[in-house]
């Protein structure tokens, strides 16, 4: 009896102990810095902290992305006052030590207006913006979790909103409706996300989301799956099901590819639904299958289409330029030029103008018209896929920085800025000035131009980052029109307004 009694204390003992040390106060140990602008992000290191809680500066709840019971990142709340304050972590009631942080504001670094730090492994694909200026980045969660978020930015850098119940990265790029939703797709669901930042409904599809959403000009939401249904278009107040196609494109591992809107006569309503794998899918806005073709090797290629509704795109095993009809696919010319390979998707002007890269680093303007090169530019690097203000004045590109060079030299990645007219370089950024010199930071997919042709948002991430536990990605904010010479010596060109927007 009294054995079992002593069983039974040193049983309650020990219970009492646990319970103590999973009550014990949370403890910040280290924060990734002292002085952080509003919406800077904050990585907290310590104990204690339990799976769930809040960050709180200068007493304000701060919005988080990640917490673990020994990591926390945060960003710094817009409402933060400016100047010194204190981090404390509250975790189930337990408030731990305050650390202190001196809040700053944004600051514009020449023609870069500003960088968000987003807390993600990698981003491989642009932004989606809404039309009140609303960025929406769809992220990877870090630490190996896989786990998905949506950040919401205004256009002067604040975050709004985090959405975190994504169970994946991003499949596909981001889209943003005319009333503000984001539509986000990943495994074999797409997402529609509501302004605030609330899940309005999910639909799944087939085996992998392959095309990401496009928005008709009634609103319907068009995307595309590599199983059937293959087409689907939804209807956007509740993601029931309009219509689904199924014609048997083939996937094969491609995918992530904007969806596209076209018009099958100059001048006439958009009426074509293009999706795209290593075929071509062309399905009328009523769910018609209209045709598909291969026009020799699309390929994972993005199509432009013209005003005309004649489209655009790589053929051929991509070494050539082609155009095709819009009624049945046909190609209706191919072009081959001195640009040798057809390297990027091909990016199209409000006048029709034709942009992509050629052999890696030649930048090329096409007159489909004319079959004539209008200018073309070594820039002698690897670019990526070329973007075109809506105005058509400016184009821009970029290039993700090698090692790979005979001398064994590191060539920075940089954002250029073209005048269209003629295609002289208006002016150049050097990413990692900017940012950090320490570390090589990347740009990957071709830039989000705002409607009014004034601003450029670019996604990257950094390369050879010392914490493994703290990897992170980032969101630039590029200004394209001011009078001023900048410290690089490069003036930028004039704008004009174009009002008319494209799906």
């Amino acid at each position: 009896m009294n054995r079992l009694f002593r069983w039974s204390s040193t049983g309650c003992l020990l219970l009492l102990l646990v319970g103590a040390v999973a009550a014990a106060d949370p403890v910040i140990t280290g924060t990734n810095s002292s002085t952080l602008a509003r919406s800077g992000r904050l990585s907290i290191t310590g104990t204690g902290f339990g799976t769930a809680g809040t960050v709180l500066i200068a007493g304000l709840p701060a919005l988080d992305s990640a917490w673990t019971d020994a990591r926390i990142v945060a960003y710094v709340p817009e409402e933060a006052p400016l100047g010194a304050t204190e981090i404390v972590v509250d975790a189930g009631g337990q408030q731990s030590n305050a650390v202190p942080l001196t809040v700053t504001t944004r600051q514009a670094d020449g023609r870069v207006n500003w960088i968000f730090e987003i807390d993600s492994e990698y981003l491989y694909y642009r932004p989606a913006q809404a039309p009140d200026g609303t960025l929406y980045v769809h992220a990877r969660g870090t630490g190996g979790s896989g786990q998905g978020r949506i950040f919401a930015v205004a256009p002067d850098g604040a975050l709004l909103w985090i959405y975190k119940d994504l169970p994946g990265s991003a499949y596909v790029p981001p889209a943003a409706g005319p009333d503000g939703a984001v539509y986000a797709g990943t495994l074999d669901t797409l997402y529609r996300i509501s302004p605030a930042g609330e899940l309005d409904w999910t639909f799944q599809g087939g085996l992998n989301i392959q095309s990401g959403a496009v928005v008709g000009p009634d609103g319907t939401v068009y995307a595309g799956f590599e199983h059937p249904p293959e087409a689907v278009a939804l209807d956007p107040a509740t993601g029931a099901l309009i219509w689904s196609n199924s014609p048997g494109l083939s996937a094969y591992g491609t995918g992530g590819n904007e969806a596209r809107l076209g018009r099958s006569a100059p001048g006439g309503p958009y009426d074509r639904f293009y999706l795209w794998w290593d075929q071509l899918g062309a399905f009328s806005l009523d769910g018609d299958h209209l045709f598909t073709t291969t026009a020799g090797n699309i390929y994972d290629h993005e199509v432009a289409v013209g005003s005309d509704g004649t489209l655009y795109t790589p053929v051929l095993w991509d070494d050539d330029l082609g155009a095709l009809s819009p009624f049945n696919g046909d190609t209706l010319w191919v072009e081959t030029g001195p640009w040798n390979v057809v390297s990027s998707d091909v990016e199209i002007g409000p006048d029709d103008m034709l942009y992509f890269v050629g052999t890696s680093s030649w930048l090329e303007a096409f007159d489909p018209y004319t079959r004539t090169s209008k200018w073309r530019r070594d820039v002698g690097y690897y670019l990526r896929r070329p973007s075109l203000s809506p105005d058509g004045t400016t184009l821009l590109t970029g290039a993700g920085g090698t090692c790979n060079t005979p001398n064994g030299d590191c060539v920075i990645a940089f954002i250029k800025a073209f005048d269209t007219t003629n295609g002289d370089e208006l002016w150049h950024i050097d990413l990692d000035e900017v940012w950090d010199p320490e570390f090589r930071s990347i740009t990957w997919d071709h830039g989000r131009v705002s409607a009014d042709s004034r601003t450029a948002y670019f996604t990257g991430f950094i390369l050879g980052y010392g914490d493994a536990n703290d990897e992170h990605s980032l969101l630039w904010s590029v200004q394209l029109v001011d009078g001023a010479i900048f410290a690089d010596g490069f003036e930028s060109g004039d704008t004009s307004a174009w009002t008319e927007t494209v799906p």
